[in-house]
């Protein structure tokens, strides 16, 4: 193609089976995830707990006697049986770095990577229990610096939910590694929490794919300075949104998807268009690209618009001035073109920190990534809203993995195209007949079809 606005610095992972793209500031390691039987800082084999089960409960009722004129009923005694919920089973072997010795932490070692000068340490500065995991870098040039644990077993397909608390100088950044069987690692990008003097919880929701049988988690800074980590937690499930929800998107703004807009609506649907404003205006114009009244014209048949910035740039790259340009340019443009609200912001290239979120919050309803396939009650972040990137590789299979994963658990499934076109080679088009083929699924799913702002809206109202 012409101009490849995605992705230039993304890299590959699969989100349930989806092949997604991923920008990170800083990629997790990339080298050998910690295993079940190597560890340069385990001190000890980890002590087996038996958990004893929640108490059992019997409430016991008396029913008064009935009585006739000729008989006498014995009095009835009903016995009801109330079995407490037990708590979630945390999945991390000692969560609160509460074994080891001195700065050893048992189940636990160094997973950094890169050019550093890096102290992993255990400190009394702890959340809870007196012990927390501290990491401290200077001299950095590139990496991160993380505590790992190993590799924990999972269902494929299941829905996991991973919360920690922690304490930085500097920009952090949580990373997701599913592991096949083969003990090869897929990396992904989950969130960038941002610096703060206080314990502050961190919350992911995290679907497995199909051919992942292990995940670790990671939690790390890459920069100098320093980070404390303490009552980590990887539990199965999630906190339900009240019903499953699906989204339809196109990103980039390509001549081609007003085909795509004809098969969804040919489904009853709609679906938002992500414009590149840049690519609106250019002259001469490239005719890949929609022009002002192809825009004009989607809004017309009921889709609706969202701001992709004006030269999709990767934001964390970019000053202040420019990322409030790029977003607020955008805005007013097709505000302006349109005549209706702009709401929705999708960050170029999956990349976001602090700065272009405090930027987004100030424009927009939401800002979109694409770390993971699904956004669930748990942890939900308008500004950080998951979604999938369908490629031309993206089987009927892992699609339909993906909604029955979201029926299960109430979730919303953000789905992405960009192209409609069977004469390119680009990963990132599909055909008519493959986008009729999904939306399809997506029907027989039996999932509700929803526009991003209505569902952004419906979804909001059920957080407390």
């Amino acid at each position: 193609m012409k101009n490849n606005l995605r992705f230039r610095t993304a890299k590959l992972f699969v989100a349930a089976g989806i092949v997604t793209m991923v920008a990170t500031a800083c990629p997790p390691n990339p080298g050998t995830v910690p295993d079940d039987t190597t560890s340069t800082t385990v001190t000890s084999t980890v002590p087996v707990t038996t958990s004893t089960a929640a108490p059992v409960t019997t409430t016991s009722t008396t029913i008064a006697p009935t009585t006739t004129t000729s008989t006498t009923t014995v009095p009835a005694t009903t016995t009801t049986t109330t079995i407490p919920t037990p708590p979630a089973t945390n999945l991390i072997p000692n969560p609160g770095f509460q074994l080891g010795s001195g700065n050893l932490i048992t189940s636990w070692s160094d997973g950094s990577w890169g050019t550093s000068t890096r102290t992993l340490t255990a400190t009394s500065d702890a959340r809870s229990g007196g012990r927390a995991a501290n990491v401290t870098v200077s001299g950095y040039t590139d990496g991160d610096a993380k505590w790992a644990f190993m590799p924990i077993s999972v269902t494929p397909g299941g829905t996991y939910t991973y919360t920690d608390w922690y304490k930085s100088t500097t920009t952090t950044s949580l990373d997701v590694a599913y592991i096949d069987a083969t003990g090869t690692p897929t990396y992904g990008g989950l969130a960038q929490p941002a610096a703060t003097s206080t314990w502050t919880k961190t919350t992911a929701v995290i679907t497995i794919p199909a051919n992942a049988v292990k995940v670790a988690i990671y939690h790390s800074i890459f920069s100098n300075g320093s980070m404390q980590l303490d009552d980590t937690s990887l539990t199965a499930g999630a906190e339900k949104f009240n019903r499953p929800l699906v989204s339809l998107q196109f990103d980039d703004s390509y001549k081609s998807a007003a085909i795509g807009q004809q098969i969804v609506k040919s489904f009853g649907w709609n679906a938002m268009q992500n414009v590149v404003t840049g690519e609106i205006t250019r002259s001469p114009h490239d005719p890949d690209y929609m022009t002002a009244a192809d825009i004009t014209s989607w809004t017309s048949q009921g889709g609706t618009i969202g701001c992709h910035t004006v030269s999709h740039p990767d934001l964390t790259t970019k000053d202040v001035p420019t990322i409030t340009s790029e977003l607020t340019n955008c805005k007013n443009y097709l505000t302006t073109l349109t005549g209706k609200p702009v709401t929705q912001f999708v960050t170029p290239e999956c990349a976001s920190d602090a700065r272009v979120v405090a930027i987004a919050k100030t424009l927009f309803e939401s800002l979109r990534n694409c770390a993971s396939p699904t956004n669930f009650k748990t942890g939900f972040d308008a500004f950080n809203l998951q979604s999938i990137n369908v490629l031309s590789t993206t089987t009927d299979a892992e699609l339909i993995a993906i909604l029955a994963a979201a029926k299960a658990n109430n979730g919303w499934v953000i789905i992405v195209y960009h192209m409609v076109d069977a004469s390119s080679s680009d990963a990132y088009s599909v055909t008519s007949a493959t986008l009729t083929r999904h939306m399809q699924i997506i029907k027989n799913s039996g999932v509700a079809v929803v526009d991003s702002a209505s569902a952004l809206h419906e979804v909001q109202a059920q957080i407390t």
